[in-house]
């Protein structure tokens, strides 16, 4: 199995030449020789540009009397067809929404609130439990620690997306990103130069991976509670704000899809007003309404 990003190619009838040559390195790809190749499509137009574009193809022109659904109508509006959509395919389609920021700001209490508004799954930030089990403080994680919340963060959340069982939203709490500013923080001048750089590549190419549609990051505007595992040498605001900061360059080259949480709210707010912003947010992004 395989996937042909459409994105940057011309709408039909312009993109089918580039569309079949991309096919063709995708089979090329995945295939060790020639193979028979067939395409199974839903309209008849498809089966003449395919035998003019593709003639060593074979193409069956399937009658929709089953399921009558295409292709197209279920990319216009994945959710309003989301019943077919099959489980193996229902995570390209997924919404996913991420939420980050500094400790003890809401982070976990936003996603929790959404995830029952919406009836959707979430992703918990998985260092807490890492920490809760293994009696670990946040000052405490070394290079070995810091690898299990790369990878296990990563491997929770898309466990999440990719079980199909969800109905085309989900939500995370934190991210590689955020596990890469504490390793900056904690590690960057107290491990070896080799370690940094297998912490930094393994974060690359976890962070690679991850695919959002949504990121809120939020300020910290609450108080930093002591919940027996944090550092309460961070809880001062200079280092919030450095944190902040770094978290906002870090995840700079996805800026189109980042909403700041807490610019203009007070503390007796804090928490409301974040969740209301978001549900506005996720309305006019993502046209996902309650």
């Amino acid at each position: 199995m395989d996937k042909l990003d459409e994105a940057d190619m011309s709408p039909y009838p312009e993109g089918w030449v580039p569309w079949v040559n991309r096919v063709k390195d995708l089979i090329t790809k995945n295939t060790d020789g020639p193979e028979k190749i067939t395409f199974y499509v839903g309209e008849s137009e498809y089966v003449i540009e395919l035998n003019r574009y593709y003639p060593q193809a074979q193409v069956e022109l399937i009658e929709r009397s089953i399921i009558n659904i295409s292709a197209t109508e279920i990319r216009d509006n994945s959710i309003e067809n989301w019943r077919f959509i099959t489980k193996p395919f229902r995570r390209h389609f997924t919404r996913k929404v991420l939420v980050v920021g500094y400790a003890s700001g809401g982070k976990t209490t936003l996603v929790k609130d959404l995830a029952r508004t919406y009836n959707a799954p979430c992703s918990l930030e998985y260092a807490r439990e890492y920490q809760e089990k293994y009696n670990v403080r946040d000052d405490e994680l070394d290079t070995n620690d810091y690898i299990h919340l790369l990878t296990d963060q990563y491997a929770q959340t898309a466990e999440i997306i990719d079980n199909g069982q969800h109905s085309w939203l989900i939500f995370a709490d934190t991210n590689s990103t955020v596990t890469k500013v504490y390793i900056d923080y904690y590690l960057k001048e107290n491990i070896s130069q080799e370690e940094f750089y297998l912490l930094d590549r393994l974060y690359q190419v976890t962070q690679a991976r991850e695919k959002w549609d949504l990121i809120f990051v939020i300020l910290p505007k609450s108080n930093y509670v002591d919940d027996g595992s944090r550092d309460m040498t961070m809880a001062d605001n200079r280092t919030r704000d450095w944190f902040t900061k770094h978290l906002l360059d870090l995840l700079s080259p996805f800026k189109d899809k980042i909403v700041i949480l807490g610019e203009n709210c007070d503390s007796d707010s804090f928490f409301a007003d974040n969740y209301h912003y978001a549900k506005k947010t996720i309305k006019e992004r993502l046209h996902i309404e309650i």
